[in-house]
């Protein structure tokens, strides 16, 4: 495990969640980090599915997907989807709140 911090700068480390933990934290610093990003990310899950229509809530949850899936993803990518969340659910819930303008036809 290194880590810049500690001034071991090997570019060889996985740069995970589980990494991180366990070079703050040690063995408990593995286990609680996983768990907490899923605490904090169900929380705002259930947040946008107070404020957002059903349909960006679907849509801020499939662009989460993306992110959870990468096997190397850095713990603030993790906060990023909260950012791009409320971002991108704002602008799709803006886009479909737009009124709907139909030409009549003038025969």
């Amino acid at each position: 495990l290194s880590n810049e911090i500690f001034g071991t700068v090997y570019w060889d480390e996985a740069n995970s969640v589980l990494t991180g933990g366990v070079i703050d934290f040690g063995l408990l610093g593995m286990i609680v980090y996983p768990l907490l990003i899923a605490v904090v990310l169900r929380t705002f899950f259930e947040f946008c599915q107070r404020i957002f229509p059903t349909f960006v809530v679907t849509f801020v949850i499939v662009a989460a997907i993306g992110i959870l899936l990468q096997p190397e993803s850095a713990l603030t990518d993790y906060f990023l989807i909260i950012r791009n969340g409320l971002l991108f659910g704002s602008v799709v819930w803006f886009f479909i709140a737009l009124p709907a303008f139909r030409l009549r036809r003038t025969a």
